[in-house]
């Protein structure tokens, strides 16, 4: 295994093992960096046969924030080959959970936001806290979704519900979430890890095979990839444009942006 320096990995019970983002001061913020190595570590849980059921999960106060909005600003004029590096690795990692032949179950704590909500949902279950911070996030900075989220909440609760969460960036309350089929179980926060844990080792217990079957079955994996490269394609455009850089700008500025439309 090689050094981790953004991504730890334990065994919390037999067959289970814990994915967990490791960059708190940033709220678990994705960098490049930190999708790199994301990717690495699922790559390794798919292959460890001693693992039967993975969980993911953020260090500190949130599970992840989304994308590193200062490395965005940090980009300057060369933002959009940024995003397209960006895009690149991130949707490396949603490809990775959700054709990983395993059970993957989110553990969600406190902010859930822009990316961080696309990876949740990419899961196939997700332990949620009650009084986790669910939110789009993607138009607060003039930038339009990755991830795969548009395809998610599309699915999840129709195109009009999906518009009105990702348009004017509704948050997503996780009695909401549950009540749509977004989040499996909400829990008070404190027992989102253990029942995150608890539920990854009674899948572990089970006909992995057959999971892996499932998983195969259900995910629509052709309209889900496409939709990933429509997504980094249409992001990366949008950071180029005024709208985009100045919302880049003001989120680390931390003023409202001003949008001129363009």
């Amino acid at each position: 295994m090689a050094e981790e320096r953004f991504v730890r990995i334990d065994r919390p019970a037999e067959g289970v093992a814990r994915v967990t983002l490791d960059r708190p001061d940033a709220r678990n913020a994705l960098s490049v960096e930190l999708c790199s190595e994301l990717a690495e570590r699922l790559a390794e849980v798919q292959c460890d046969d001693a693992v039967r059921a993975v969980v993911l999960a953020g260090a500190g106060k949130a599970f992840c924030v989304g994308g590193d909005i200062a490395a965005m600003h940090a980009a300057g004029d060369d933002v959009r080959v940024f995003l397209r590096r960006l895009t690149l690795e991130f949707h490396g990692v949603i490809t990775a959970i959700t054709r990983m032949p395993k059970p993957v179950i989110a553990a969600v704590r406190g902010a859930a936001g822009g990316g961080g909500l696309s990876m949740a949902l990419a899961c196939d279950l997700v332990v949620c806290a009650e009084d986790a911070k669910l939110v789009t996030a993607y138009t607060a900075i003039g930038l339009p979704p990755d991830g795969g989220l548009t395809f998610q909440l599309t699915r999840a609760l129709g195109p009009h519900r999906a518009l009105a969460h990702l348009l004017r960036n509704e948050p997503i309350l996780p009695e909401e979430g549950r009540a749509h089929g977004l989040i499996h179980t909400v829990v008070p926060a404190a027992e989102v890890d253990e029942r995150a844990v608890a539920l990854a080792a009674e899948l572990a217990r089970g006909p992995t095979a057959s999971y892996a079957a499932i998983k195969r079955l259900v995910w629509s994996w052709d309209a889900l990839e496409t939709t990933l490269e429509n997504e980094r394609q249409q992001i990366a455009d949008a950071a180029g444009r005024a709208d985009g850089r100045e919302g880049i700008a003001a989120f680390v500025e931390k003023r409202k942006a001003r949008f001129a439309g363009r």
